[in-house]
């Protein structure tokens, strides 16, 4: 199945709120895209908007299946991930530009309830920096 297919069937399924169908579907678009972008670096920007709106349906998903702890997960993961690739000094600026916006997506998609979560995590992740 291609990546578009897997994202495609994912959504449909969330908007029939059929979480349980549709999370196998969002969860291998995602892992999917999490691995194209270590082949390429995160240099194609069309994966970094991948990997931000498929965190976004997954973690959705993950939310309305009561696993909030694997959302958090998923969501750091994403994080982190966008992340090193704006600490990375070698991307074009145009690049750095749009994993900002990737990541003030990311931001404004986290529940009210996470925003602490989100803290702790950039606190712990501008350390290792």
């Amino acid at each position: 199945m291609r990546l578009e297919q897997a994202q495609q069937n994912g959504e449909l399924l969330l908007q029939q709120a059929k979480w349980r169908e549709a999370l196998p579907f969002l969860g291998c678009a995602f892992e999917t895209v999490e691995i194209l972008m270590e082949l390429y670096q995160g240099e194609a920007d069309i994966l970094v908007s991948k990997l931000t709106s498929l965190t976004v349906l997954l973690t959705s998903c993950l939310e309305k299946l009561e696993c909030s702890e694997h959302a958090k997960i998923v969501f750091a993961q994403s994080y982190s991930s966008l992340n090193q690739l704006l600490a990375n000094e070698e991307s074009s600026s145009a690049s750095r530009t749009h994993l900002k916006v990737c990541m003030q997506s990311l931001r404004a998609n986290q529940s009210s309830s996470d925003q602490l979560f989100l803290a702790m995590f950039e606190d712990s992740s501008q350390a290792l920096h």
